[in-house]
């Protein structure tokens, strides 16, 4: 097994932080379900996902490529999201919470909701164009 998936179990697990690129993040996240986030945190450039285990993956760069290329998908073993999409979930609640680590969690519903848009605009655009 690669280094990569062993430290992405290990994340999981609730042992480790693992810090990745996000253009190298394809492999070592498809192993990651999205529910499995309990909070997305933006720390300057980077982003970080908080597991419900405790693990944490930092996504060197991640909120600067949210910005420069919104649409860079992340595939997840249930879903796909957009760097984007991923990256305002940390905005809102950085903006909607009083900053206790209690009221950041961010609830799965939220995230699989972000998923639902992101395959309605897809379809959409597959249809109609972009």
């Amino acid at each position: 097994m690669s280094e990569a998936a062993n430290s992405i179990e290990a994340a999981l697990m609730g042992k480790t932080t693992y810090t990745l690129d996000v253009a190298q993040a394809g492999a070592a996240m498809r192993k990651i379900p999205i529910e499995s986030i309990r909070d997305v945190r933006s720390l300057g450039i980077d982003l970080l996902l908080v597991l419900r285990s405790g693990g944490q993956i930092l996504l060197r760069e991640g909120a600067l490529d949210a910005l420069v290329h919104p649409n860079r998908s992340l595939e997840f073993s249930d879903g796909v999201l957009t760097l984007q999409q991923i990256f305002m979930q940390s905005e809102r609640f950085d903006f909607l919470n009083s900053g206790s680590d209690a009221s950041m969690a961010v609830h799965p519903a939220i995230l699989i909701g972000a998923l639902h848009q992101h395959q309605r605009d897809s379809m959409t655009s597959l249809f109609f164009g972009a």
